[in-house]
């Protein structure tokens, strides 16, 4: 057996050992017999014994997690500097002249360095500054993909990318407050492996993607990466490229750009690189960045501006907001003078200062961040009393992240976050009223409560309202009908405008199922202090209702008696039952994919933002389509099926879909086809 493949089988045995383990021990369900699992588990030790490969999670590893006081500051062995970038493939040609390129998958992650002794894993630190970082080797212990032990006896620095894939953002936000949900995947990975306590980095599950190696192993980047790979690495997605001509490097980044889409990799470019080693030595470096390579960025390069002022905005919660004032430019069209720091720890992170020369760049190509503090003068002062209301603010921390709270509960800004979020669609959906009018109506005293829309009390400031500049009786009537329609509403909605922290509409709706959508239910401890049964509910979830609804609970039932809640006959046909559908594309049937996402979930099945393993049916009318997501499909051998099939999979009548995965509808298959067709399952 050669050593790729050794590696592979060692991978492969330590997948499926864990998988039988984790059924015996959580699912109390033997799979295999002992000889058998006895005998793999001996073939997995032999195979680590002779390659000197093992992986944390290997079933013959006893993994302990380890919490620290602190990060450690340590300073590199060797400079982990930046990249010079362009947008044009035609530069790329340029800087490689007549030498080979490596062409790299540039991750949107966090950059680390491992150094191994003697074959063993001793430390692993962040990029940090580029000449000094911090240690989060008890993280990096836990990492399914970075081996523990390589064949490789001598002294080895390895630097890769820190990742989290794309899907895991949705999953991991699902269960934090709306104040600590993670803006991008690239904060996610950063606050995950900077966790004091490495049980928390463990359940996230990062990976490590080695893109270079320091020691010299080999002449070129290529061959390194190759023992890299023999070793038990994860390497970056990559191709060696020798022809360099435009179509041919245009060709080759779109290969590697579709390999990361079908793995989920986070990518924001690729990394071009001079293959000699030596050659690319000479080239040098300036304080900035290495001449050896160039990042080519697939979206719009970030622009320098100067940042002016940091304003302080309220959210709902009572969570203050750094938000950057800065030099009016120009991205993608569009005139951007301001930008979201998300947090304290951010603002601090950044080391922002009035007058800071920074660059700033849309996520996503729709949301302004800041990218880089190029001067990190760090004047900036936290207030410490809120800009809304004088109150004394408060900083909390957790492992997650530092915040800025106004600790008054009346303050009017809070108020307003509260309101505006109480009237909007996912909630009482109140239409025409903005939030100026909100704004309005409590400086005026007119409202103080939710429930003052349904108490009459805005409704005694009739003559009031219409005596308001830019207001009529014609728009007050509106007004008022639009709140009089909003009595009608589910019991999801009405959960979700609560506001409760980490609670939104999918939680609302799973809460509200539990209760048997009856509201006298929602507020009786003996169902609220048992949400944690719920499928996704985690510890803080289910805590925060408790919490609320033991404060709350009479203004709840005093609210709610005004709302007339539909009569919801409870689901029996659970034909979805276990299954996960992938929405995406255009609809046809459905007036909107709220609609198709409520009907798959009244018979029992779940809906997921991205397709992975655990995903039964992509819906796609455009099964054709070579989206992101119907690659990831076409590789997991997941069916991908239209509206008409989902339809006609829903309306089959003695289908048991709950026990069976191997169900498929072709286009061309009408109902009764379908339902006579023999061994469906």
């Amino acid at each position: 057996m050669n050593e790729i493949t050794a590696t592979d089988r060692i991978q492969e045995l330590v997948k499926e050992l864990n998988s039988y383990r984790d059924e015996y021990y959580n699912n109390n369900n033997s799979i295999i017999s002992d000889y058998e699992y006895d005998k793999l588990f001996d073939e997995l030790k032999e195979l680590e014994q002779i390659y000197n490969i093992v992986y944390p999670n290997s079933p013959t590893q006893q993994v302990g997690y380890t919490v620290v006081s602190n990060l450690e500051k340590v300073k590199h062995e060797y400079p982990l500097l930046s990249l010079d970038k362009t947008k044009s493939i035609s530069d790329i040609v340029k800087f490689a002249g007549s030498f080979d390129l490596v062409l790299s998958a540039k991750m949107d992650g966090l950059t680390v360095c491992l150094t191994y002794e003697n074959g063993c894993l001793i430390k692993a630190e962040t990029r940090g500054d580029g000449s000094e970082g911090e240690l989060i080797t008890h993280n990096v212990n836990t990492f399914g993909n970075v081996p523990k032990q390589i064949p490789f006896k001598e002294h080895l620095v390895v630097v890769g990318e820190a990742i989290l894939t794309e899907d895991k953002l949705g999953i991991i936000n699902a269960d934090l407050p709306e104040d600590k949900k993670y803006k991008h995947v690239r904060n996610l990975v950063s606050g995950t492996v900077r966790q004091l306590d490495s049980s928390i980095c463990a359940k996230r599950q990062p990976m490590f993607i080695a893109w270079d190696c320091k020691t010299d192993i080999a002449r070129t980047l290529y061959s390194k990466l190759v023992k890299l790979d023999k070793w038990g690495f994860t390497i970056v997605p990559c191709r060696l490229v020798g022809d360099i001509r435009e179509d041919n490097i245009e060709a080759h980044i779109k290969n590697i750009k579709n390999e990361c889409s079908l793995k989920n990799y986070p990518i924001d470019g690729i990394v071009c690189t001079i293959n000699d080693i030596a050659y690319g030595n000479a080239l040098g470096q300036t304080s900035h960045h290495f001449k050896n390579a160039i990042a080519y960025k697939f979206y719009d390069e970030e622009t320098v501006t100067h940042l002016r002022s940091i304003e302080w905005s309220m959210g709902r919660t009572g969570v203050l907001t750094p938000v950057a004032i800065f030099d009016t430019i120009d991205i993608d069209g569009t005139s951007v003078s301001r930008a979201s720091v998300h947090n304290v720890s951010i603002l601090k992170e950044l080391k922002l200062g009035i007058g800071d020369e920074i660059t700033v760049y849309k996520a996503n190509q729709v949301i302004p961040q800041i990218g880089e503090n190029l001067t990190k003068t760090n004047n900036c002062e936290i207030p410490d009393v809120c800009p809304c209301c004088g109150t004394k603010t408060k900083l909390i921390t957790d492992n997650e992240s530092t915040v800025l709270m106004c600790i008054n509960s009346h303050c009017w800004a809070r108020k307003l976050g509260e309101f505006t979020h109480f009237v909007s669609k996912p909630c009482m959906n109140i239409i025409g009223l903005s939030e100026q009018s909100i704004k309005l109506f409590l400086e005026k005293g007119w409202i103080d409560e939710p429930i003052d829309f349904y108490n009459h009390k805005l409704l005694s400031h009739y003559s009031d309202i219409i005596n308001t500049d830019g207001w009529s009786n014609t728009s007050a009537d509106k007004l008022f009908k639009s709140i009089t329609n909003s009595r009608n509403v589910k019991l999801e909605n009405a959960i979700n405008a609560l506001g409760i922290d980490g609670i939104g509409i999918k939680a609302s709706k799973d809460i509200a199922k539990y209760c048997n959508y009856d509201w006298g239910n929602f507020i009786d401890p003996k169902y609220y202090n048992h949400f944690d049964e719920i499928d996704g509910f985690g510890e803080i979830m289910s805590s925060n209702i408790a919490i609320y609804l033991d404060n709350h609970k009479d203004g709840v039932r005093k609210l709610f008696e005004h709302f007339s809640f539909p009569y919801i006959v409870p689901e029996t046909n659970n034909i979805l039952e276990g299954k996960t559908f992938v929405i995406t594309g255009s609809l046809n049937h459905y007036k909107n994919r709220d609609e198709l996402v409520s009907v798959i979930e009244s018979k029992g099945g779940k809906v997921s933002g991205s397709v992975s393993a655990k995903t039964n049916y992509l819906i796609n009318n455009d099964i054709t389509s070579n989206s992101g997501k119907n690659k990831k499909a076409k590789e997991l051998n997941i069916p991908i099926i239209t509206e008409e099939d989902f339809m006609k999979m829903i309306t089959v009548v003695g289908v048991d879909l709950a026990n069976n995965s191997d169900f498929t509808v072709e286009n061309s298959v009408s109902v009764n086809a379908v339902k006579n067709r023999k061994s469906l399952f």
